[in-house]
């Protein structure tokens, strides 16, 4: 009597996995090519199917998990010279899950949608994993510390006690004060000096006439 009852628990169970297998989508193959800014992975599956994209880091990788989904096909010779995409790797997860593991060289941004069956196109999930690129660092220009000032304008007119007496002020600025033409003229050679320009009443200073 037990041993009848033995036998029909391990049919109901044999039972009861064939109808859980019967039931998972599959993924019967993975396309994969290059594009100017990404790669593209395309799965195709038996049936729609719903899932979860995540990335890790040390080492980076790309994480599928498909829920309810068994693999059909092999990983092994799925390469793509010139593209972060190093290799795939697949395991079971939680008895009737499928993970797939994307190894990859470099950090990358994924995007991924799922495209329902038409026609002769079977459902598909689509990843793309796009380039993470370092944006160039700005280069910055520093003026000389003469192309950062505006030059110094300095106005001479005739002053009130004499011929020889002028007044002496910095354009914009305030009035410094009363001083001899010569003083000016004469002072660390002012009209030659890189940053300065001297005026009288007739135009610019010119100490050679």
């Amino acid at each position: 009597m037990w041993l009848n009852k033995i036998s029909f628990t391990c049919m109901l169970t044999l039972w009861s996995l064939s109808l859980v297998a019967n039931d998972l989508a599959t993924v019967d193959g993975i396309r994969v090519w290059r594009a100017p800014d990404h790669t593209r992975l395309v799965f195709d599956l038996s049936q729609p199917v719903t899932y979860k994209v995540f990335s890790l880091a040390n080492p980076q990788r790309v994480v599928v998990d498909i829920n309810e989904a068994t693999l059909t096909t092999t990983l092994d010779t799925i390469t793509l010279p010139h593209s972060p995409l190093q290799q795939l790797r697949s395991a079971t997860k939680n008895q009737h899950d499928l993970r797939v593991v994307l190894d990859i060289s470099d950090k990358v941004k994924s995007h991924s949608f799922l495209l329902p069956a038409q026609g002769k196109q079977r459902d598909r999930l689509v990843i793309d994993l796009y380039d993470q690129k370092t944006a160039p660092s700005a280069v910055k220009t520093t003026a000389s510390r003469h192309q950062q000032r505006r030059d110094i304008v300095i106005a001479i007119d005739a002053g009130h006690g004499g011929d020889d007496l002028f007044e002496l002020r910095v354009i914009g600025q305030r009035e410094v004060g009363d001083m001899n033409a010569a003083d000016v003229v004469g002072d660390a050679g002012w009209p030659h000096r890189v940053g300065f320009r001297l005026y009288d009443r007739v135009g610019r200073w010119n100490d050679d006439a």
